[in-house]
């Protein structure tokens, strides 16, 4: 969620997906969000990340839906501002962004 505190964007809605966590700290971590937070089990018991977004979209009610893991850092506050419009764009479908290593980003130009 650090990326979400350093876009300028603000019109968005956090969600947070569950999928069978079963670690006390974990657990008790969810239960202080004060964020949606989807139980979505895995299927079958084994991971498919597939499954879990797909289901996890079934009952998200927005026009636009990004998909941000837990370690990702942005390094511009534009980051999501961007998407959204390049999302507007007539014929886009899907968005994505260019995902760096953390060795890569700090070798960046500004």
């Amino acid at each position: 969620m650090e990326s979400l505190e350093r876009t300028s964007y603000r019109n968005y809605e956090i969600v947070v997906i569950d999928n069978g966590s079963d670690d006390a700290e974990t657990i008790r971590y969810l239960g202080s969000l004060r964020h949606r937070v989807l139980a979505i089990p895995n299927p079958n018991g084994r991971f498919n990340y597939a499954y879990i977004h797909n289901e996890a979209v079934k009952r998200i009610d927005s026009e636009y839906v990004l998909f941000l893991n837990n370690d990702t850092v942005a390094l511009k506050p534009e980051w999501l501002s961007q998407m959204v419009g390049y999302a507007h764009r007539k014929g886009a479908g899907a968005v994505g962004a260019r995902l760096l290593f953390r060795t890569d980003a700090f070798s960046m130009p500004a």
